[in-house]
């Protein structure tokens, strides 16, 4: 019996001989990693004087329009208008969904491993992130002959830092949350499956010379959770645009706009913001018309969970018969989404246990109060009582707050600003920039 190559092979067959022959390659790549990681310390120069102008790259796996696209991005324009060269390198970049710094010339961006696929039938989706990944940082390393940066940001993916370190330059790893922690639960096989990803992202990580970390929340679960490595990370905030003028006069029309701002996933908890709008439905306000509620957030067809969810949360406002003071907005742009902000009296923050939130420090900016839940990273962005309020995730505590701030308008305002000078002072760009540009001379002068 002759065998099988991909000329003889049936289509499915053909996938089945590829989706083996990748996850072998995939295997092969994570033993020399272990093995870089375990046996090899590469050689790096010696301490040198603070340069003025520093050639910078970011490693980022997906430049879509999330969170963390948001930091790399306000961080590249930020260090480039500062004078230093910023170079991006991700392994996938869709121009009609991005921030305009990535596809208006504003920012260099090379994409390299958008080839390979993102998983096996629906499986593997790890491994194959691991994979992409790799190719990224290869690419980078064949680059950095002619392009010759200084200094390495990498950020979410830690599996290539020793890698990376084949460079002989320092590398700085952004951890936006243990991605072991994110990985959806799963009986024995599951746990034996990630085990050496879990395994691989501590050590790896650990081979930085430098982390940091979005909040002093994160920090804390990141001292719990990787409990077999001494790194002891810092803390540097996103930041948003403060340039941004509210307008207090919207938040006075009659009828009032209360927001949800979210992507469409079932771990942001959105249907607490429409059982606490439901408790509205005694109010003048709701009675006469004058009351709606805006779910709002990143949205798309091609990813089941947004549909899902999208579908979930409009059954339950019709369950709950308020769907016709309801409207849903999905991919929301940037501009709809700041003027829906600036006219929203209130945003309610849903999800516990956020890493960070961007979202809170967003309303904030423009004078908008935000309704959050007291835990995670709106602990640390939201002054309760003076620039917010933190609430146990309760559907009453939340709906009686809304009713305080429906009868005084004076209060709202008041809180309003109070908050955007918070937002000015700790989470402008300018603070964020400057924190970041002393992190990365400080690796660099070692």
């Amino acid at each position: 019996m002759s065998l099988e190559t991909p000329n003889n092979l049936s289509v499915q067959s053909s996938r089945e001989y590829f989706g083996r022959m990748y996850t072998y390659l995939v295997c092969l790549l994570l033993v020399v990693t272990t093995f870089v990681v375990l046996f090899y310390s590469p050689k790096r120069p010696q301490g040198s004087k603070k340069k003025e102008r520093l050639n910078i790259c970011f490693l980022h796996p997906d430049l879509g329009i999330g969170g963390a696209e948001q930091l790399v991005v306000d961080a590249a324009v930020g260090l480039q208008k500062k004078g230093h060269k910023v170079t991006i390198y991700t392994s996938y970049h869709d121009k009609k969904r991005c921030f305009p710094p990535t596809c208006d010339g504003t920012l260099d961006v090379h994409v390299h491993g958008n080839w390979l696929p993102l998983h096996t039938s629906g499986r593997m989706h790890l491994l194959k992130a691991l994979l992409r990944f790799t190719w990224l940082s290869l690419a980078f390393l064949r680059d950095h002959k002619q392009k010759r940066f200084d200094v390495i940001f990498v950020d979410q993916i830690s599996a290539t830092i020793p890698l990376l370190h084949l460079s002989g330059i320092p590398i700085l790893f952004y951890c936006h949350f243990p991605d072991l922690l994110l990985a959806k639960s799963g009986g024995l096989l599951k746990r034996i499956y990630r085990l050496p990803f879990d395994l691989l992202e501590e050590f790896t990580t650990n081979a930085a010379d430098l982390v940091l970390v979005n909040s002093d929340f994160t920090r804390q679960v990141f001292k719990k959770t990787f409990t077999k490595i001494s790194c002891n990370p810092k803390i540097l905030y996103p930041c948003v645009d403060i340039n941004i003028d509210p307008d207090y006069n919207a938040k006075s029309k009659d009828t009032k706009v209360i927001l949800s701002l979210n992507r469409y996933e079932k771990k942001k908890n959105i249907e607490l913001a429409l059982h606490a709008f439901h408790l509205l439905s005694d109010t003048t306000q709701y009675k006469e018309g004058k009351l709606q509620l805006v779910i709002a957030g990143g949205y798309s067809d091609t990813v089941p969970e947004n549909v899902e969810c999208a579908r979930e949360l409009e059954a339950l406002a019709k369950k709950l018969n308020i769907d016709k003071h309801v409207r849903f907005v999905k991919d929301i742009p940037n501009p709809e989404k700041y003027r829906i902000l600036k006219e929203a009296m209130c945003l309610l923050y849903t999800p516990p246990n956020e890493h960070f939130g961007i979202v809170p420090l967003e309303a904030a900016s423009v004078g908008t109060i935000v309704l959050a839940c007291n835990s995670g990273g709106p602990l640390e962005t939201i002054v309760s009582g003076s620039t917010g309020f933190l609430l146990a995730p309760q559907p009453d505590l939340w709906a009686s707050t809304i009713k305080e701030l429906l009868h005084q308008p004076s209060k709202v305002l008041e809180i309003g600003k109070a908050a955007r000078s918070r937002v000015e002072t700790l989470f402008g760009r300018e603070t964020h920039i400057e924190n970041l540009e002393a992190f990365l001379q400080e690796i660099v002068s070692k």
